[in-house]
C-alpha cells in the first residue's frame, strides 16, 4: 500500500472510529490498555485523561504527516520523545508495542469495516513514529 493509498484507509477508518455509536474511542483505548498492562496503569496513574486524550488527538495527523514525510525529525516529535524518555516519564521501549497492540484492538472493537489492511495502515501510521519516540529513549 503507498502513501496515499494507506492515508485515505486511516482517515476512513479514524473517521469511523470518530463518529461510532456511543463514541469514546480515545477513553475506550486507554480504559483497555490500564486494564491489559499494570505497568501503563502505573504510568497513567495521576494523569488527566481528558487532557490526555486531547494529547492523542493532536499526535495522529502529526503522525500521518510524520508517515508522510519520508520520516523526517519533527520538532513536535522530539519534544515528545523528549518527554517519554529514560530521564523524563521514562516510557520503556517495550511498553510501546503493548500501546500499539492495545490500539489496535480498539480499533478493531469501533471499527465495523475492520480488515488486515485497515489494522496494516494504523500500524504504519503510528509505527514509523514509535520508532523515532524509541531511538530517542536514552537520549531524552
Amino acid at each position: 500500500m503507498d502513501y496515499d493509498e494507506l492515508a485515505q484507509v486511516f482517515n476512513d477508518s479514524y473517521e469511523r472510529v470518530m463518529n461510532a455509536p456511543g463514541g469514546g474511542f480515545f477513553l475506550a483505548f486507554y480504559d483497555l490498555l490500564i486494564a491489559n498492562s499494570p505497568e501503563a496503569a502505573s504510568k497513567f496513574r495521576n494523569t488527566d485523561m481528558e487532557k490526555q486524550v486531547r494529547v492523542l488527538k493532536s499526535s495522529v495527523a502529526i503522525l500521518l504527516s510524520f508517515y508522510g514525510s519520508g520520516y523526517r525529525d519533527d520538532n513536535y516529535l522530539q519534544k515528545l520523545a523528549e518527554r517519554h524518555s529514560k530521564r523524563c516519564l521514562d516510557i520503556s521501549p517495550r511498553l510501546y508495542s503493548v500501546w500499539l497492540d492495545n490500539l489496535i484492538e480498539t480499533v478493531r472493537r469501533f471499527d465495523s469495516r475492520f480488515n488486515e489492511d485497515i489494522e496494516a495502515a494504523w500500524r504504519g501510521v503510528f509505527s514509523k513514529g514509535i520508532e523515532f519516540m524509541i531511538s530517542r529513549y536514552e537520549e531524552g
